[in-house]
């Protein structure tokens, strides 16, 4: 299975790391020039709305749109490529439990086009886990965020490529599912754990260090927590819109 890398330039250190352990692990790699959270791209103020709408009503940082990008390039190279599925790794990823059998297993014969690797709880089991029992884990519904190390199949990578140009998180897969009918699941335990830094690829230099930007966060902080039944009701409505236009925008077409 091919398997890529994301690694900023600015960011040598990190590749040194990552080719330590994936050469521990006997994995080949092929390495994904980042695109730059440090470096604000250009968007219209619709997009922005609507990020800022699909981040739970949070303006997504530079590096949150960095690691949409990234993650872009590679989906497109997997297209590009026609590559069957690939293993897609960030660089700060670290394996906790790694086992190489999970190579082997067709996604599609699982009946899904994203399997997350790397996870820190989970909800609803799937009745496909019997499918995959020689691994020894449980399969279930995507919940969580993250996109550190994850399976993905070509027709997930052109599924996720659909959505266009940037307005929520790479790793918003509830809303990516209903957009896109990309069907995602996630192993548990998990096979790989974010580095407890913070990632370059999402926020890196971004978040603020002043005074004014730590009252500003607990400020989000209190005020998600106050308003957020009224808040996920609220992009639950507006991602519904969402998939309605786009639906009917395909059926117009």
């Amino acid at each position: 299975m091919k398997v890529f890398l994301i690694n900023l330039d600015r960011r040598p250190d990190r590749l040194a790391e990552m080719t330590e352990r994936l050469n521990a692990l006997g994995l080949e790699f092929e390495r994904i020039s980042a695109f730059d959270g440090s470096t604000q791209p250009s968007l219209h103020l619709v997009d922005w709305v609507k990020a800022t709408i699909f981040n739970f009503f949070v303006v997504p940082s530079a590096g949150v749109i960095g690691c949409y990008q990234s993650h872009k390039f590679v989906w497109q190279r997997i297209v590009d490529d026609q590559t069957t599925q690939a293993l897609v790794l960030e660089d700060d990823a670290m394996p906790v439990d790694w086992d190489p059998v999970v190579l082997k297993v067709e996604l599609a014969d699982i009946g899904i086009d994203l399997l997350r690797l790397e996870a820190t709880d989970f909800r609803h089991p799937i009745g496909q886990a019997d499918e995959i029992k020689l691994i020894g884990r449980q399969l279930c519904n995507i919940q969580t965020s993250g996109a550190a190390a994850y399976v993905i199949s070509a027709g997930g990578a052109r599924k996720c490529l659909s959505l266009g140009k940037f307005w929520f998180p790479a790793d918003t897969y509830d809303v990516v599912g209903q957009l896109t009918g990309l069907k995602s699941a996630v192993l548990i335990p998990a096979m790989w754990h974010q580095s407890q830094s913070v990632s370059d690829l999402r926020d890196g230099q971004n978040d603020s260090k002043s005074d004014f930007g730590k009252v500003l966060r607990v400020g989000r902080e209190f005020f998600w927590r106050v308003r957020r039944p009224w808040l996920r009701a609220a992009r639950k409505l507006l991602v519904n819109f969402e998939v309605w236009r786009v639906r009917n925008k395909v059926v117009g077409k």
